[in-house]
């Protein structure tokens, strides 16, 4: 007998569906115990997202980047927060079809979940001109190079490399003394 072992993505959907019908629990509970219980659900609430944001604090912190999957809103806080260490890129499929295809393809969802990300998909795209580069996603490894590319552009930004300002005060009076 055959069985299909779900995949991390499948589960990750099951995961969240729970922490959503978790939340619903717990503001049933709030609802009935009153203001106290949902006061402490609240804090509960803060301390795990701080506690989420601590590795990603750290590796910034360590020089490294972070890639995040997100949503146009999530996008938008990250860059509220810290934008001028964010590089934002959007990735748009080729085609809607394509799209489709692609999620049909995966084999991971139902159709009832397949045209739910499709209408995610649908109000998402319109959010495309906020973000600082925008990569059209018709073949992986030429999208993760444009990826690694734009990345390597921002970090060679004038503005973010401190080193320049006596790097170049030193090359100048070298010419000068060489030139003589």
């Amino acid at each position: 007998m055959a069985t299909k072992k779900s995949s991390p993505k499948h589960d990750l959907g099951e995961s969240a569906q729970k922490v959503w019908l978790a939340g619903l629990g717990a503001l049933s509970i709030a609802e009935r115990e009153g203001s106290k219980v949902f006061r402490s659900l609240v804090d509960l609430g803060e301390e795990y997202l701080k506690q989420s944001r601590e590795p990603v604090e750290q590796a910034l912190a360590a020089g490294r980047d972070v890639l995040f999957d997100i949503d146009w809103q999530g996008t938008q806080q990250i860059c509220q927060k810290m934008r001028s260490d964010v590089v934002s890129v959007f990735v748009l499929p080729p085609s809607a079809a394509e799209l489709k295809a692609r999620l049909e393809r995966r084999a991971e969802d139902s159709g009832e979940i397949i045209a739910r990300r499709l209408r995610n998909a649908a109000e998402e795209i319109p959010h495309w001109t906020e973000y600082d580069y925008v990569l059209i996603n018709c073949d992986l490894d030429e999208s993760f190079a444009r990826l690694r590319a734009i990345l390597t552009a921002e970090r060679l930004k004038r503005i973010l490399r401190s080193d320049l300002e006596t790097r170049v005060a030193k090359l100048l009076a070298d010419l000068k003394q060489v030139a003589h």
